[in-house]
């Protein structure tokens, strides 16, 4: 979890004419909203970095309009084209392949940078040798602070989060300001904000809507693993990272805002499939053997105990009949049986 910040070390102060030197590639990825993509870059330029700063859009299987008013809007744009639509992971990686830049700024197109995002976090790993990750604060659209920083997967926190336990717990500022040193070892600020985001700190590790990366790390680490679709790799990747010592850190002074985020429901859809395949992913590289096995059996009882609802509720309605297979495709997962992407 955040340290404090006290520990860190170094200022927060961006000067902008020692990044001149400073060469940071823009990794970015078009989604299915591909009109994001457009408001993305206006706040990336809007900005002025004052580093040398080199845009790569990864074409994941958007529309051919949708390339050509891109290139004649951003025209110094570097357009990479997919053969096949891939995922979060493998997407960002072929960037970070090719990139001849110190930094790598990992960013989601459902993103709008609010002021000098590039510059602040290519000058915090310019003083920090040791940081091999920094991020930001991340906003609502409405400003409210989304989480921006995590704690390593944990049984309790999976368990509350799946269960849809989380919605109970509070979070406001009131509560944060009461809640006692149990209750903050008991739930975690993954899973209940009780940090407010307004300390420079360490971090185990931080939101993957907008981080920068250390080249040099990416050299020695590797990139993030590609064997999900989405949601939970840049976790592992910096859990790998501070493994072999490197640190993630935390900045309050900038921020973006982003659209794209979600709760995970109660009832499962796809994008719940793919997170727990993550966190599945991620206890068998990071974990013992017994803790990987409580984690199927807890996931395989929350998720069989929802479909007789499913059962009775899919011949009235649509929703219900997706939620019952997403039901079986996480069950199945917990229970060693190939997932839907390893079927078709």
């Amino acid at each position: 979890m955040p340290t404090d910040g006290r520990s860190v070390g170094r200022g927060l102060e961006t000067k902008r004419e020692s990044l001149a030197s400073v060469t940071v590639d823009v990794s970015v990825v078009i989604g299915s909203d591909e009109q994001r993509i457009f408001d993305c870059l206006r706040s990336l330029y809007a900005s002025k970095p004052a580093c040398d700063c080199r845009v790569h859009v990864v074409d994941n299987g958007a529309s051919a309009e949708t390339i050509a008013r891109l290139q004649q809007r951003f025209s110094d744009v570097e357009i990479v084209r997919n053969a096949r639509r891939l995922g979060f992971a493998a997407n960002h990686n072929q960037v970070m392949t090719s990139a001849a830049g110190e930094y790598v700024l990992i960013l989601n197109d459902d993103t709008i940078l609010l002021g000098p995002v590039l510059d602040t976090l290519a000058c915090f790993l310019e003083r920090n040798p040791a940081a091999g990750a920094v991020g930001c604060r991340i906003l609502n659209p409405d400003g409210s602070l989304q989480p921006s920083t995590y704690g390593e997967p944990s049984l309790l926190k999976i368990l509350v989060r799946l269960s849809g336990l989380r919605v109970w717990l509070p979070d406001t500022k009131t509560a944060r300001r009461l809640a006692c040193s149990w209750l903050r070892r008991l739930f975690p600020r993954a899973l209940a904000t009780y940090w407010g985001h307004d300390q420079l700190c360490e971090a185990e590790s931080v939101k993957g809507a907008c981080f920068m990366v250390r080249r040099s790390m990416v050299d020695r680490v590797g990139g993030m693993d590609e064997a999900g679709l989405a949601y939970g790799e840049e976790i592992e990747w910096q859990m790998r990272m501070r493994r072999a010592g490197w640190k993630v850190f935390f900045v309050p002074n900038v921020a973006v805002i982003h659209y794209g985020r979600r709760r995970i429901p109660f009832w499962p859809d796809r994008l719940l499939v793919e997170h727990v395949k993550s966190l599945l992913s991620i206890f068998r590289k990071h974990r013992s053997p017994a803790q990987l096995f409580l984690l199927r059996v807890a996931i395989a009882w929350l998720f069989i105990v929802r479909m007789p609802i499913c059962y009775s509720a899919a011949a009235f309605s649509a929703a219900f009949r997706t939620h019952l297979q997403a039901c079986r495709d996480i069950a199945g997962l917990a229970l060693g049986f190939p997932g839907p992407t390893e079927r078709r």
